[in-house]
């Protein structure tokens, strides 16, 4: 093994560490690029710290690969020049959270970048040009040497790890040179294959802002409502934290609407049969469509057949009616549809079994034009 990839790394943190290093910026005109710099350009790297690198990655339900490169090491520089834009690396890593931990400090070039069909100057690190400066690549440095050194405070350069979406380690990869990149793809994919299907950061966004609804319908004891945002969720991921809490959420809002319908079977008795019967129609129809819709068609079945509160369901189920074509006259009449209202107010109006209604009530008092005369 190269020691000096062991000692001067190790030699570089502690005086890290020591004084409190901070990553400074070199400007400096473009130079001429590699074509090595220019293929590991189109890697899409993480750039907070580890611990946010961790978190996307078990919020998007994918492998964490993290790249360790010790400025200044031959065996290091290949690792950089020849792993990073490794195209069948890239096309992996698309599927990863990819983090490069580097220590060195390098010039930054310019280059144009053209936006809605204007020419932008931008200014990136002329080694590491996915990044726009070197502090994105610096600022891991001695949180992973923190994780990652041998007993003797040593950091082996250059390393790979790969960590499962949940923080296992799959893969490390710490010995005096690169590793082959056919072994370093099969070791992502089996990692990928056993992590399952992970999201995009579009895809996740879509899942957090599913599962943000379905916590604040839950808060608000909307629990249909919650247990169909949970189910948004699990229609994007079927794995990782996300669909863990819209599992645990959906088997929460079940045992909530068992209680509410418990609740409703309670008033099933004479006196208040046509508060429980509307309150089975009201799970009814938030719950259209869920597993549990079978059950309480059954409930609303039964409640009508039930002798000793079938009158006032009837009576309630009158009162629906008559509600229903007051509302179709407002909206006809509002509309400008004044003689089709009048027809369905009429209606309304002259049925004996809707006299006695709140409804017909309500019409004769907003359209007394239309009441009917009464017979001397």
């Amino acid at each position: 093994m190269h020691r000096s990839s062991l000692a001067r790394g190790a030699a570089l943190l502690c005086m890290a560490l020591a004084v409190g290093w901070k990553a400074p910026v070199v400007h400096a005109p473009a130079p001429t690029r590699s074509g090595a710099a220019q293929g590991a350009a189109a890697l899409d790297a993480w750039l907070g710290d580890l611990a946010g690198a961790r978190k996307e990655a078990a919020e998007r339900n994918v492998v964490l690969l993290l790249h360790v490169i010790l400025e200044g090491e031959p065996q290091n520089d290949d690792y950089r020049n020849d792993l990073l834009p490794h195209p069948k690396l890239l096309e992996l890593s698309q599927r990863a959270v990819v983090m490069v931990a580097n220590n060195g400090q390098h010039k930054l070039e310019t280059y144009i970048e053209k936006v809605d069909g204007r020419e932008l100057e931008r200014r990136r690190c002329s080694v590491y040009p996915m990044f726009e400066s070197c502090v994105p690549h610096n600022a891991p440095w001695l949180e992973i040497y923190r994780e990652l050194q041998e007993d003797t405070g040593e950091l082996r350069c250059p390393q790979t790890v790969i960590e499962q979406p949940g923080g296992e380690l799959a893969w490390r990869y710490n010995v005096a040179n690169p590793p082959p990149a056919a072994e370093l793809a099969q070791a992502l994919e089996r990692a990928q294959k056993a992590a399952g299907p992970g999201l995009t950061s579009d895809q996740v966004r879509a899942v957090k802002s599913a599962a943000s609804d379905a916590r604040n319908m839950q808060r608000a004891q909307g629990f249909a409502a919650a247990w169909k945002h949970w189910q948004e969720v699990l229609a994007l991921t079927e794995r990782g934290v996300f669909a863990e809490e819209a599992r645990a959420g959906q088997v929460a809002c079940m045992e909530a609407l068992g209680a509410e319908l418990a609740a409703a079977r309670a008033l099933l008795v004479p006196g208040t049969g046509a508060q429980g019967y509307a309150k089975l129609l009201e799970l009814l129809a938030a719950c259209a469509g869920m597993p549990n819709e079978r059950e309480l068609k059954k409930e609303v079945r039964d409640a009508e057949r039930n002798p000793e509160v079938r009158g006032e369901i009837a009576r309630y189920k009158l009162e629906l009616e008559a509600e229903a074509l007051f509302d179709e006259g407002v909206a006809l009449f509002d509309a400008g549809d004044e003689r089709r209202a009048e027809r369905t107010i009429a209606r309304l109006l002259k049925t004996p079994k809707y006299a006695d209604t709140p409804a017909a009530r309500k019409a004769a008092e907003r359209f007394p034009q239309w009441v009917p005369e009464k017979e001397s």
